[in-house]
């Protein structure tokens, strides 16, 4: 009888302690942006850029200086990051091939929503198999939020940036930031003041795209400032894990 006793006391202690632990577990932010290099953050020696937003985060935390993809293109490198599996062992290699993958491969994110995480994607999947892309997130949509989780779960959220894609230098896309606001009509730098770097041609139109990304870049970081003030808002800065790159 005291033996029985005993062995309900231990269960007992161990589910109190696996709910505790539950509750303690970090939140986890995920913040992506799009197509700009390292050296286009004050955090990594570019002094003519805006983004203290980004520079105070690298302040606050670990700041890699060597990192490696091993997939060089969009879709296939989110295959890779999706399963944490190589491209070639899964069959995505080959861009927007959409084959199917094994079935005994699952995204981390289904093993996060297995622990109890509640994990939104806000908003880029393309993921370069065969699946329902929204299908392994609890929501993925441009309103998806981590406001949204039900009381007393953590959260797993991927916040994209797309003000920084490659496209933003496409003249219709900057005449609709300028028009918008998003960047100034006039860059904040003199395109005469910039180095480039000697493999672009040094041409007024190379000078003028450098600059006006550089307001580019500075809007991204905005936003991302935007979305770190909705963690201090809520009072979760604390107990959340925040990782951009």
């Amino acid at each position: 009888m005291k033996k029985n006793r005993l062995a309900v006391l231990v269960i007992i202690a161990l589910f109190v302690a696996v709910r505790a632990h539950a509750a303690d577990r970090p939140n986890i932010l995920w913040v992506v942006s799009e197509d700009n290099s390292h050296h286009w953050l004050g955090c990594y020696g570019n002094e003519q850029v805006r983004t203290p937003n980004i520079d105070q985060l690298a302040a606050e935390g670990v700041r890699y200086e060597f990192a490696y993809s091993n997939a060089p293109v969009c879709a296939v490198a989110r295959s890779t990051l999706i399963t944490g599996r190589y491209a070639c062992s899964i069959g995505t290699q080959n861009m927007r091939s959409r084959y199917p993958i094994p079935s005994d491969i699952h995204t981390f994110v289904s093993y996060l929503r297995d622990s109890g995480y509640y994990c939104v994607n806000r908003s880029k999947t393309d993921y370069n198999f065969k699946t329902d892309d929204k299908s392994h997130w609890d929501d993925s949509s441009n309103k998806a939020h981590w406001k949204n989780r039900p009381e007393g779960k953590p959260f797993f959220a991927v916040f994209n940036s797309g003000i920084s894609h490659e496209s933003s230098l496409f003249e219709n896309k900057k005449e609709s930031a300028r028009k918008n606001g998003l960047i100034p009509e006039t860059p904040r730098q003199d395109p005469a003041s910039v180095t480039l770097p000697p493999f672009l041609p040094d041409t007024p139109e190379i000078r003028d795209d450098w600059v006006t990304y550089l307001d580019i870049v500075a809007a991204m970081d905005k936003q991302i400032g935007d979305w770190l003030a909705e963690l201090d808002d809520a009072g979760l800065r604390e107990n959340t894990i925040v990782i951009y790159y």
